[in-house]
C-alpha cells in the first residue's frame, strides 16, 4: 500500500507537467498570449523541462516550432537570451537558423551577440550541409557586422571552396586582416585562424587574402606572446605558401622566410609545425626560394626538430621540409650533407621505433637530396654505411663525379669494395 501511495505521488506529478506543458505550447500558438507568459515567467518555468526523460514532456518542443519561435524572439527580456540560444542547441541546432534570420537578436548587447555567434558557430562546425544552411539563413552579414566571434567565420569556412567563397562574398577578409593587429589576443586568434581556413582551398582565396595586406602584417604575429596566436599564423602563411610559385615568393620577397626560420628556432613541438611545413612548402617550388631559406640559416632549425622532437608526425614534417629544400641542385644538397641531415636521415629509417610514415618521408627526403649530392665527403662517409639504399645512391654519384675526381673516387671504390669483401 505504501509503494502504491508513492507511485500514485509521481503519476500525479507527471500528468501535472504534462498538462502544463501541453497548455502552454496552445497557449504560445496565439500572439496575443506571448506577453502574458513571458511576465508570468514561463520561459523560466520550462528551463528545467527540457532535459526531462519523459516523451510527452519533451513536448516543450513545440514552443519553439517555426511558427512560434520569431514571436519569442521579439517578446524575449534580456536574461532570457542565452537561454533561447542553449535550448535551440540542446535538440538538433537547426533551430538557429530561425534566430539568425531575425536580424534584430543581433542588434542586442555585445554579451547576447556573442552567445548568438557562439550557437551559429555550434551548428556550422559539423557538416557542409549544416553550414550551408548557416549561410543560406543569412547569418554572414550579422557575423561580419558584429565579429564578436570570428570562429563562426572560421568553422564555416573549412569545409568546402564554395563556402569559403561565400564567406569571402560577405566581405569581411578586409575585417580580418584588419584584426591580425587587434590588441586582443582572443581576437587575433580567431582572425588568424577563419583567414586560415578561407586560404586553404584555393590560390583564388588565397589571393584575396594577399590582396588585403596581410604581409607584412601577419609576420608580427609569429612573434606574438601568446602561442596560439603565433601557431595560428603560421599555419596562415602555410596555407598561402602551398598554392603556387607567385605566393610563396611574395612571401620570400617580403621576409616572411627569414621570420619563419625565426618561429621554427624559437618555438618547439607542435607550436612551430606550421612553420616547419611552411618553409617546405616554400623551398619546394623554386631552387631559388629554397636557397633563399638556406641563406638565412634554415637548414639548422629544421635539424634541430629532425633529432630532437618527440612526436614522429613532426619529425616527418621536418623530413619532408628538409627533402624539399634539398632535391633542387648538388647545392642545396651539399647544404644538407654538411649540416649533417644525411646521417641523420639514416639513422631515423632504420630505426625499427620510428614510425612507418616517418620512415617513408625520411628514406624519400634521403632519396632526393643524395641523388644531387656531389660533395664527395658526405658521399665518403655514406661508403661506410652498411645499407643498400645508401650504397646505391653514394655509388652512383661517384659515377657521375668520375671524370672529374677519378683518382679520389678509384680510391674510396676500392676501399670501400675490400671493406665489404671482407664482411
Amino acid at each position: 500500500m505504501a509503494s502504491r501511495a508513492v507511485l500514485h505521488i509521481f503519476e500525479d506529478y507527471q500528468a501535472s507537467r504534462t498538462k502544463f506543458v501541453q497548455t502552454v505550447a496552445e497557449l504560445a500558438m496565439r500572439s496575443q498570449n506571448m506577453e502574458a507568459l513571458q511576465n508570468a515567467g514561463a520561459m523560466a518555468l520550462l528551463r528545467p523541462l527540457l532535459l526531462d526523460t519523459v516523451p510527452s514532456i519533451q513536448q516543450v518542443k513545440a514552443v519553439v516550432s517555426n511558427e512560434v519561435l520569431p514571436q519569442l524572439v521579439h517578446s524575449l527580456s534580456e536574461q532570457n537570451v542565452n537561454f533561447l540560444c542553449y535550448f535551440c542547441l540542446l535538440f538538433d541546432g537547426t533551430n538557429v537558423l530561425l534566430l539568425i534570420k531575425k536580424r534584430p537578436f543581433f542588434k542586442k548587447q555585445r554579451y547576447h551577440k556573442k552567445a548568438a555567434a557562439f550557437v551559429t558557430r555550434s551548428v556550422a562546425k559539423h557538416t557542409p550541409e549544416l553550414a550551408q544552411k548557416v549561410v543560406d539563413a543569412g547569418a554572414l552579414e550579422p557575423l561580419v557586422k558584429c565579429l564578436s566571434d570570428a570562429s563562426a567565420l572560421s568553422e564555416i569556412s573549412k569545409h568546402n571552396n564554395e563556402l569559403a567563397q561565400a564567406v569571402v562574398n560577405s566581405g569581411v577578409v578586409t575585417y580580418l586582416t584588419s584584426l591580425v593587429q587587434h590588441p586582443d589576443s582572443k581576437l587575433k586568434r580567431q582572425a588568424c585562424s577563419a583567414l586560415a581556413q578561407i586560404a586553404k582551398h584555393s590560390a583564388d582565396l588565397a589571393e584575396v587574402i594577399v590582396e588585403a595586406e596581410i604581409f607584412p602584417k601577419i609576420f608580427t604575429c609569429l612573434k606574438d606572446l601568446d602561442v596560439i596566436v603565433r601557431k595560428n599564423a603560421a599555419t596562415l602563411i602555410r596555407e598561402i605558401a602551398k598554392h603556387t610559385l607567385e605566393l610563396a615568393s611574395l612571401i620570400v620577397n617580403a621576409s616572411g622566410h627569414a621570420v619563419l626560420v625565426e618561429f621554427v628556432t624559437e618555438n618547439t613541438g607542435n607550436t612551430r609545425l606550421p612553420g616547419i611545413m611552411a618553409l617546405g612548402y616554400i623551398g619546394a617550388f623554386s631552387d631559388t626560394l629554397a636557397l633563399a631559406i638556406i641563406v638565412n640559416q634554415g637548414i639548422a632549425p629544421l635539424k634541430e626538430a629532425l633529432s630532437n622532437e618527440e612526436e614522429d608526425y613532426i619529425k616527418a614534417a621536418a623530413s619532408w621540409s628538409l627533402g624539399q629544400i634539398g632535391r633542387h641542385t648538388p647545392d642545396h644538397s651539399k647544404a644538407l650533407a654538411q649540416a649533417g641531415v644525411f646521417r641523420i636521415l639514416i639513422d631515423i629509417f632504420q630505426n625499427e621505433q620510428s614510425s612507418q610514415d616517418l620512415k617513408t618521408k625520411a628514406q624519400k627526403a634521403f632519396k632526393a637530396t643524395v641523388q644531387k649530392c656531389t660533395y664527395l665527403p658526405a658521399l665518403e662517409l655514406l661508403l661506410h654505411v652498411i645499407n643498400f639504399i645508401c650504397l646505391i645512391f653514394s655509388y652512383k654519384n661517384f659515377v657521375y663525379i668520375l671524370l672529374g675526381n677519378r683518382q679520389f673516387m678509384y680510391k674510396s671504390f676500392f676501399n670501400h669494395t675490400f671493406f665489404i669483401e671482407k664482411r
